[in-house]
C-alpha cells in the first residue's frame, strides 16, 4: 500500500478510493481471523501498523494545503471523512480489549461512507 495519496497533484476517482478502503478492510478481515482463530494479542500485533497508517494518513491530509485540495473533491473529502472517523473513534493504542471494536468501526464506517466498498 502506498504510504500516502497526493491529493494536491492527483484527483483520485471514487473507485480508486474505494479500492484503497478495501485494502484496509482486507487487513481488518485478516486481523479478525487472527482474533477468532489464534488470539487477540496476535490480532493486535497484526493490526497496529494498519491503525498507525490510518492515523498517519489522517494527520497528513489534515494539513493546510492538502486539506484544501481534499475538500475540492467529493470522493477525496469522503475518504478523508472516513479516515477521520476511524482514526478518532478509537482512543489510545489498539489493545486486546478494543481490537474487535476497532475492526468493526473500520468496516461499519466504510459501509457508511463507501457503501460499495464492503462486500
Amino acid at each position: 500500500m502506498n504510504a500516502f495519496l497526493d491529493f494536491a497533484i492527483f484527483e483520485y476517482t471514487k473507485e480508486e478510493l474505494i479500492e484503497r478502503v478495501q485494502e484496509y478492510l482486507t487487513y481488518g478481515v485478516e486481523a479478525a481471523k487472527l482474533f477468532n482463530e489464534a488470539s487477540p494479542k496476535r490480532a493486535v500485533k497484526y493490526i497496529r501498523p494498519i491503525r498507525q497508517q490510518l492515523d498517519n494518513e489522517y494527520s497528513r491530509y489534515s494539513r493546510g494545503e492538502v486539506l484544501q485540495a481534499v475538500r475540492k473533491s467529493v470522493a477525496a473529502n469522503t475518504y478523508y471523512d472516513w479516515l477521520e472517523t476511524v482514526s478518532t473513534n478509537t482512543v489510545g493504542p489498539i489493545t486486546s480489549q478494543n481490537v474487535e471494536s476497532f475492526l468493526d468501526n473500520m468496516k461499519n464506517y466504510a459501509q457508511y461512507y463507501f457503501p460499495n466498498a464492503v462486500k
